[in-house]
């Protein structure tokens, strides 16, 4: 592993990381809600 390059990467990866992880989050919420609602409706 060449230390350097992932050190010099580490905090874009970091801030990548939590940003899709808040977008995967917010965007697994409503598509979960969704799916509730619809599977409530449907029953």
């Amino acid at each position: 592993m060449i230390r350097l390059v992932t050190f010099s990467l580490s905090w874009d990866l970091v801030f990548l990381r939590v940003v899709l992880g808040i977008w995967v989050g917010e965007l697994v919420r409503v598509i979960v809600l969704c799916w509730v609602l619809l599977l409530f409706l449907l029953d």
